[in-house]
């Protein structure tokens, strides 16, 4: 298998065949307002994790298109307005449905249901996806701080409105893939590993849908997918999920600041979100995936967060800022390379994290 020139954008948890399919589709808001085509992408799902690679020429082609966009205040404002929108949306879908017995519904009304919260998601993702770390590349090239501030109402729109709506929605849907999953004997892995062609057509074999709750692999070549799973993942994992551990890593500065501390860290592998792992004290550094608002707990005890994935509109800068305390992020591989317990100096004036002192194994 040939290497192609993709890098690593952004892990999510436990997230299955059914709703990568719709991130990958969810491009197309953002396609239509900037004027391109998203033409290559690839995602693994491997350990309880989804891992979304994207090619380095869509990559430099939204930077360049991001910032033609981003750069008129009417259009930041027209964002949040769609931001705040899909959230009223998804309100407005799901309270009727609150004491909904999806025990007592038909199998026709659920799959209906299904496919209908499925659309609402798809909604918030693509309104999540118009602030893509990607599109404020060449802003932050500039290396002007007032940006982040330029951009910091986007950024809390970005996580109060899209991303809680496509979660709200998620959480409703996990109980219909669950009561799906009943009726057709599939776990709830099982069944979320089914793509929208074969829950609309009811068409599905259990066996593949067991390999893929394990692991697979979809390519996108314009929103058209290649799905891989079983033994054939494998090539994947190994050519693309293979970090070389040099003792360091450099991301883009999200507050500045310099600290040196032990470092926890909050790897993505089979990580419960609803039930987080303990062993924080006052102090550390919290190294993430990303400063997801789940992790909130984490905050008050960092003394600087560094994340592999975000841009100057994520969650980790909004909260690092509101601390006071260093942050850098896009590491790329920072949670790969670091363990916890390691002694770390976290330079954000110059955007490097390096190690002092391995911990004692």
């Amino acid at each position: 298998m040939q290497k192609q020139p993709y890098k690593l954008y952004w892990e999510d948890v436990d997230e299955r065949l059914i709703y990568a399919e719709h991130d990958d589709r969810s491009w197309l808001l953002a396609e239509n307002l900037l004027g391109y085509k998203k033409a290559d992408s690839l995602y693994i799902y491997h350990q309880g994790k989804l891992s979304a690679f994207y090619s380095d020429k869509d990559t430099k082609e939204e930077a360049r298109l991001g910032y033609d966009f981003y750069s008129r205040e009417a259009n930041v404002a027209h964002v949040i307005g769609i931001k705040k929108e899909t959230k009223r949306k998804m309100d407005a879908f799901l309270l009727p449905l609150k004491d909904l017995r999806v025990l007592e519904i038909s199998t026709a009304e659920l799959i209906r249901l299904m496919l209908e919260t499925l659309d609402h998601q798809t909604e918030a993702l693509r309104a999540h996806f118009l602030d893509q770390p990607q599109f404020f590349e060449h802003f932050e090239r500039e290396d002007d701080f007032r940006h982040v501030q330029k951009f910091e109402a986007l950024a809390k729109a970005r996580y109060e409105y899209s991303r809680k709506a496509w979660s709200e929605g998620l959480g409703f849907n996990h109980q219909l893939f669950t009561e799906y999953g009943r009726r057709n004997g599939l776990t709830l892995p099982e069944a979320e590993s089914i793509t929208r062609a074969e829950l609309a057509t009811g068409k599905f074999e259990k066996a593949v849908l067991k390999e893929r709750s394990e692991k697979y692999v979809i390519h996108s070549a314009f929103h058209t997918h290649t799905i891989i799973s079983g033994k054939a993942v494998d090539e994947y994992i190994q050519t693309y999920e293979q970090h070389e551990d040099t003792g360091q890593v450099t991301g883009l500065i999200g507050n500045k600041g310099i600290v040196r501390a032990r470092a926890f860290v909050l790897k993505n592998e089979y990580l419960n979100l609803k039930k987080l792992p303990e062993g924080m004290q006052k102090g550390m550094v919290l190294i993430v995936q990303n400063a997801w608002p789940e992790l909130a707990a984490y905050y008050p005890l960092a003394s600087a967060i560094v994340a592999n994935e975000g841009g100057i509109t994520s969650h980790g800068v909004v909260v690092a800022r509101e601390f006071g305390i260093p942050c850098i992020v896009r590491t790329h591989i920072g949670t790969k390379i670091f363990n916890t317990g390691d002694m770390l100096e976290v330079d954000a004036n110059t955007g490097i994290v390096r190690v002092l002192r391995k911990a004692s194994l």
